[in-house]
């Protein structure tokens, strides 16, 4: 028994840094829309949107370029929690495909799949340009959706 009670605080050390590396990788899944997206805007104006709305029986699509609605849209993600997931098809009904432009003619893209899933792509990055997230929190697409319903 003498003989293996060396290695106790070996194995001791090795579980707790399992278990702490655990915990790392655990807490770096869970964020939030702006955290993903501070690195991309970081302080530049949006200052137009395009989406595209893909259902099985029509696709349409619609520019914004309204600063008031685009501020809404924004708000709205900024209030997304999310989750990083390593899903790379989604079950859904509906897909929303935006392209954000910057003031400085760079663009970000994402796509909302009904209100659970979310990719983000950011063309400028050289490793990971794409991540996918599962969407935490309460998201109304009713947001995304009112531009494509009739003006009255």
């Amino acid at each position: 028994m003498k003989k293996y009670d060396k290695y106790i605080p070996l194995f001791v050390l090795l579980y707790v840094l399992a278990v702490a590396g655990s915990i790392f990788n655990l807490v770096q899944m869970y964020t939030s829309f702006n955290h993903v997206v501070s690195g991309i805007i970081d302080g530049k104006e949006v200052t137009s949107m395009e989406i595209r709305s893909f259902k099985l029986d029509q696709n349409r699509e619609v520019n914004i370029t309204d600063k008031q609605a685009i501020a809404n849209v924004m708000k709205a993600f900024s209030e997304v929690k999310l989750r990083e997931t390593r899903a790379s098809s989604f079950d859904f009904r509906v897909s929303y495909w935006m392209t954000i432009h910057l003031n400085d003619d760079k663009n970000f893209y994402m796509t909302l799949y009904d209100d659970k899933y979310m990719m983000i792509y950011d063309p400028a990055k050289t490793k990971d340009k794409s991540r996918s997230y599962v969407i935490r929190n309460e998201f109304d697409v009713e947001t995304v959706e009112r531009f494509f319903q009739p003006h009255e």
